[in-house]
């Protein structure tokens, strides 16, 4: 084999290993999920999820889990299973979503998973949303705010069978992000006024909007839907 072969040879080899980096990174996603032994609705609970913070990976316990619906009509239509995960201590469920949300509040890192059973737009998350915090006093139309609704618009329909990513962020220099990932694993990440992620907590762990994220909270509390 002459020299000139063997250097193609090996620049072809550099390309491929560049190209398998690119579409590990391209795949890479914003949570790696450890699955556990139970389901919901064939929606496979993960026991644990990490999540890489400051290029360092923190590992979240499963801390609550359930299933969305929403009245429509007559009948109660599936919308998502939900998944939160929190600090290993914390895995016992909580007492009352007040509790939950307090203590949630003071963690540095909260993910929530969001496994669609339907198509949903955009545009119905948003209103979702907007019920949610408006409920909880918070006005969805504040600048503090408005960066999520910009977030959830970009991230389009949620897709049946694919899951939707948040992950709540309190980093050491006391600045608070949010990171957000679609079905089709696309992320999104930005900072928010602080005190900010806890309102958007209040979405799933705050007075309910409706009687199907009571239902959703009663879950989260251990109870029996």
């Amino acid at each position: 084999m002459t020299i000139f072969a063997r250097k193609r040879i090996s620049s072809l080899l550099f390309v491929g290993f560049l190209a398998g980096l690119f579409a590990a990174s391209a795949s890479a996603k914003l949570l790696e999920l450890k699955p556990g032994e139970k389901s919901i609705e064939g929606v496979k609970l993960a026991k644990e999820a990490v999540f890489m913070a400051d290029g360092k990976p923190v590992t979240l316990a499963a801390y609550a889990s359930g299933i969305r619906k929403k009245k429509v009509a007559l009948f109660w239509a599936k919308v998502y299973v939900g998944q939160v995960f929190a600090a290993p201590g914390l895995t016992v469920p909580p007492a009352t979503i007040e509790d939950a949300r307090t203590v949630l509040n003071t963690q540095p890192v909260v993910a929530l998973t969001m496994t669609f059973l339907r198509d949903v737009s955009a545009g119905r998350q948003k209103d979702a949303f907007e019920d949610s915090l408006e409920t909880n006093g918070v006005d969805p139309h504040s600048e503090a705010v408005k960066p999520l609704f910009a977030i959830v618009e970009k991230g389009g329909e949620a897709k049946d069978t694919l899951t939707t990513t948040i992950v709540f962020e309190h980093r050491k220099d006391g600045t608070e992000w949010l990171h957000y990932e679609n079905g089709k694993g696309e992320l999104q990440s930005q900072s928010f006024e602080k005190g900010t992620l806890a309102k958007v907590l209040s979405i799933w762990f705050g007075k309910p909007a409706d009687s199907g994220m009571e239902r959703l909270q009663n879950q989260f509390l251990g109870n029996a839907d």
